[in-house]
């Protein structure tokens, strides 16, 4: 059984689509654009992860405005979690995460598989189309230069001008971006939504009983980093295994999230197939771009109760 088929069955219907872009804030940006005026919620999913179909549903149970899953990096494998101290205006590794848990702070997380209530996309929006954000991530910058207070809100205001004016035209948005740290450090696309957050007061909740797999020559995940991760999902391959062969299958048949039988292609196949045997696609195919390239795309679930829509970056493997 698919996400799709377990949430449907629950009352929640999915239709995924896709979205390629080389530059991946780009593509997380593209799909909030298309975001369904019906949607309650928006999934992120990238296309090299693994999980149990039921995933998406446990993320929903929380109700919560911001949710992620367990998930890692690929090698060297680590847990993409940290936590926000204010005095250093920064974001400092995360002392420990318990199994089986929900946890709720001032948290960066990674946008493997997020979840993110409408109402919050919506500030995010406002937050970049008021300028808010430059604001927020310029102010040390603005005090440390004695800049006068309606000389900020001079720029903010016609920053605000430009920017309202591009979505006016085109839909362009920048939630997803890669701002500057204190120190000079260039954000990824994720950590840079969660300063947002942070910034808007918007707390974001791990779960670590939900967790994804990070697939590359075997699925990488927690077990990786801790036996205590070890029993948290039967397909989990401990590391001592080695690699998967090609074609050979994940533990148990895999995640049932996945198409059946899951199976991990050659590494030169790997871009091209792990979308379709990682993001569940209904049976009738995925909306392709203007371009009719069917590189562009989202996820809604219409009806039916809680309504969902979600992306997926595809067309590449990180």
């Amino acid at each position: 059984m698919t996400t799709c088929q377990y949430a449907a069955q629950r009352g929640v219907a999915v239709r995924p689509v896709r979205y390629g872009n080389a530059l991946i804030e780009a593509a997380r940006n593209q799909a909030l654009k298309e975001l369904s005026p019906e949607a309650d919620y928006a999934l992120f999913v990238d296309d090299d992860m693994v999980t149990d179909a039921d995933a998406l549903m446990r993320l929903l149970e929380h109700q919560v405005p911001v949710v992620s899953a367990l998930c890692t990096t690929r090698p060297p494998v680590d847990l993409p979690f940290k936590v926000y101290e204010p005095r250093a205006d920064q974001f400092v590794p995360l002392a420990e995460l318990k199994p089986d848990s929900l946890v709720r702070g001032q948290f960066a997380v990674g946008a493997a598989f997020l979840l993110v209530e409408r109402s919050v996309l919506e500030r995010l929006r406002e937050f970049y189309l008021t300028a808010g954000d430059w604001l927020y991530f310029e102010r040390r910058t603005l005090d440390r230069l004695h800049v006068r207070t309606e000389l900020r809100e001079a720029e903010r205001a016609r920053r605000e001008g430009i920017r309202r004016a591009g979505f006016a035209r085109d839909g362009y948005l920048r939630v997803f971006d890669r701002n500057l740290t204190p120190d000079d450090r260039r954000l990824g696309e994720d950590m840079d939504l969660s300063r947002k957050l942070v910034g808007l007061g918007i707390e974001t909740a791990i779960d670590t009983a939900t967790v994804v797999a990070h697939v590359g020559d075997y699925p990488y995940g927690p077990w990786d980093l801790d036996d205590k991760w070890a029993g948290l999902v039967p397909w989990a391959r401990p590391k001592s295994r080695g690699p998967l062969a090609p074609g050979e299958g994940l533990p148990g048949g895999g995640p049932a999230g996945c198409s059946a039988p899951t199976v991990v292609p050659p590494r030169e196949d790997l871009a091209e197939r792990l979308a379709f045997e990682v993001v569940p696609f209904p049976s009738g195919g995925f909306d392709r771009g203007p371009d009719g390239s069917g590189d562009a795309a989202g996820e809604r679930l219409d009806p039916a109760g809680r309504n969902v829509h979600g992306a997926s970056r595809a067309g590449r493997v990180d």
